[in-house]
């Protein structure tokens, strides 16, 4: 706070950092996959470029509930809204696939649809919370 900064300063490099970082994480999630599809080609490599997309979804998900979270109430708060996340999605996973209402299902049925509404979804809540931050911050140091 003693920076000649303005808080949304600060915050634009958080979230610019976090992005950045979540980029970084896809082009190696990018490799991984490329290598694993020649190692072992069990899928057509559309499939691994979905799981790579999809993984880069889940962390901007995370950040996007976990950043603002550290605004509002500290960094243990991010560190508990992290741990929930994982938590639920772990539930949301053994409870697709002990009651077969598999979200995949209709992925796979309506695989256009879902990746263009699952990456647009992501952003619009990465721009939401963004926007959250910035008034969490200014409300925290008034």
């Amino acid at each position: 706070m003693a920076l000649p900064l303005s808080k949304k300063q600060i915050v634009s490099s958080r979230y610019a950092f976090a992005g950045i970082a979540a980029i970084i994480g896809l082009c190696a999630a990018l490799a991984v996959n490329t290598i694993s599809y020649f190692c072992f080609p069990a899928y057509r490599f559309g499939f691994y470029l979905f799981m790579s997309a999809a993984c880069f979804c889940v962390v901007l998900l995370f950040l996007a509930f976990m950043l603002p979270s550290n605004y509002w109430l500290g960094v243990n708060a991010g560190f508990a809204v992290m741990f929930i996340g994982i938590i639920l999605l772990i539930v949301l996973g053994i409870w697709s696939r002990v009651t077969g209402n598999a979200i995949m299902r209709f992925v796979v049925e309506n695989f256009d649809l879902s990746m263009v509404i699952g990456f647009a979804g992501t952003i619009i809540v990465f721009a939401l919370s963004y926007i959250l931050s910035i008034t969490l911050f200014k409300r925290k140091y008034i």
